[in-house]
């Protein structure tokens, strides 16, 4: 049984969340899963099964792909899934069984990271040696960048102006043993490399003994701005967000929040938007949601500093905590999706899907510019064991689908309607 609870029932004017709707049952540990057009959803098991579901009977369609643990993501591009099978090859397979997609096997590959579409329909990908790859649609090669690249690294589009990126985390380093990621290899480095040729643009180094306790950055967006958010963390003071700017020419250090005050003390970015970013303190121990603010005197005086001046110490990043029982992330898994910023509502305010500790609650939150707090809960029979994934792919979220440890996929209509694009508030 799927329970729907709202939290502050009679002092909300929101309704209740609607209830869980069961999509269909997959045989093998989900890992994770990409929402189609209605009612669909591929699901990749942990089997090497990939699986197709269209909501009205337990399972499908599937394909093995690999005789045991292949990669641990599907990247979605349009009607495309990229995939990494057994071998390390890199494989491209359709969206549903009936979408007119030719199959495709490419490039041996990092075995957990996970690919980019690049913007003209072609793949971003990371090879075995930790270089970066452009492919075409059928993934054969056409560029390549050596960058050692961080081994599970997610490689993330970034638009900078009319300038199109690609940001991948590299040189590995084990000078920071944490391991909450799934080892105890972090990333030394952040490079930026422009589309379509991968000619490098700038790399961003914390400085020793710090490293970037990450698998991938959080870009973000504001007025005229644009830059990434990073996880950056050393053996003294523990995991701290760092914010940089592009200039036009760089990545500058923008701002920074407060260091959580220790070794192995981590947080899990869960996304940005305007000048908010999101996280999750310490995930493993239920911490709190906290919401950072990037203030606009930082962006200002960041572009206006000569080249190449220090700005030491970084302005604070205003930050806002509310403690709501949350867990974002399984300590020791690369999986970085159990928790979705999901967009903007009407107004302005943003909403949030996170797990409870447990992993069978996910609470929907509700942030606007004074605080955050729950709309409602929905209550899962199997703990949560994927990724959140939007629905529909390609426009504003109306639910969101996830699987749980039963095989069990599920969709989550949205407690509201998001806000259209033009009527979203910007720059709060």
């Amino acid at each position: 049984m799927v329970l729907a609870v709202a939290s502050a029932a009679g002092r909300d004017a929101e309704p209740p969340p609607p209830e869980a709707v069961r999509l269909g049952t997959v045989p093998a540990w989900p890992l994770w899963v990409e929402a189609g057009r209605g009612a669909t959803a591929a699901v990749l098991s942990a089997d090497g099964t990939l699986n197709w579901l269209d909501g009205t009977t337990p399972s499908e369609a599937s394909i093995r792909i690999s005789r045991s643990l292949a990669g641990e993501q599907l990247t979605a591009c349009g009607a495309a899934l990229l995939v990494v099978d057994e071998r390390g090859s890199l494989r491209r397979l359709p969206r549903a069984p009936d979408l007119p997609v030719v199959s495709a096997v490419g490039p041996l590959v990092s075995r957990y990271h996970k690919p980019a579409c690049a913007p003209d329909g072609g793949v971003l990908a990371i090879d075995q040696l930790g270089a970066v790859l452009l492919l075409s649609r059928e993934l054969e090669p056409r560029a390549r960048a050596e960058v050692s690249a961080l081994p599970d690294a997610e490689l993330v589009l970034v638009e900078l102006g009319e300038l199109a990126a690609v940001a991948v985390l590299s040189e590995p380093t084990q000078r920071y043993r944490h391991g909450t990621l799934g080892d105890e290899v972090e990333a030394a480095a952040l490079t930026l490399l422009r589309l379509p040729d991968l000619v490098p643009l700038a790399t961003y180094r914390p400085g020793v003994p710090a490293v970037i306790e990450e698998r991938r950055v959080t870009p973000w967006r504001n007025e005229q701005s644009a830059g990434l958010h990073l996880t950056v963390s050393d053996e003294r003071g523990g995991a701290r967000l760092v914010s940089l700017v592009w200039d036009g020419r760089d990545l500058l250090p923008l701002a920074e929040g407060e260091s959580l005050g220790g070794s192995q003390r981590w947080l899990h970015l869960i996304g940005a938007r305007d000048r908010w970013a999101y996280a999750v303190h310490q995930p493993r121990d239920a911490g709190p949601l906290v919401r950072y603010r990037l203030p606009t005197s930082s962006v200002s005086a960041a572009l206006a500093a000569p080249v190449g001046a220090a700005r030491e110490p970084l302005p604070t990043l205003t930050a806002a905590s509310f403690e709501l029982g949350l867990s974002s992330h399984v300590d020791g898994e690369r999986l970085l999706d159990r928790a979705a910023l999901v967009g903007a509502l009407p107004g302005g305010a943003d909403l949030l899907l996170v797990p409870r500790r447990d992993q069978h609650t996910l609470v929907w939150i509700r942030c606007d510019s004074r605080t955050c707090r729950e709309l409602g809960e929905v209550t899962l029979p199997a703990a949560l064991s994927t990724n959140l994934a939007s629905s529909p792919p390609d426009g504003p979220a109306e639910a969101m689908v996830l699987a749980d440890r039963a095989g069990t996929v599920w969709r989550l209509p949205l407690p509201l309607p998001l806000a259209d694009e033009a009527t979203r508030e910007v720059g709060r």
